[in-house]
């Protein structure tokens, strides 16, 4: 790999924990089951994890999205993304 690959990837990393990976982020797309309790316990977890300025989103095409923030403390920063 060349030296611009490499300088790409040393600044990717890897997790399987969401509230890990949430923890430094500026912007969360999730992309999770069409499941209303699933994604709202899931922004619940996360909303304790991520910085307060980090804005989340969701891909429902058929949840409200005012539902699935409805756990979340941060209702001026939440929408739909597609």
């Amino acid at each position: 790999a060349d030296a611009e690959e490499k300088a790409i990837m040393s600044r990717l990393s890897r997790t399987t924990s969401a509230t890990d990976a949430v923890k430094t982020a500026d912007l969360v797309i999730e992309a999770i089951p069409e499941n209303l309790k699933l994604k709202q316990d899931l922004f619940a977890d996360l909303d304790k994890a991520a910085p307060a300025n980090t804005i989340f989103t969701s891909n429902t095409s058929s949840l409200p999205i005012s539902d699935i923030a409805s756990t979340c403390t941060r209702g001026d920063r939440f929408g739909g993304l597609h």
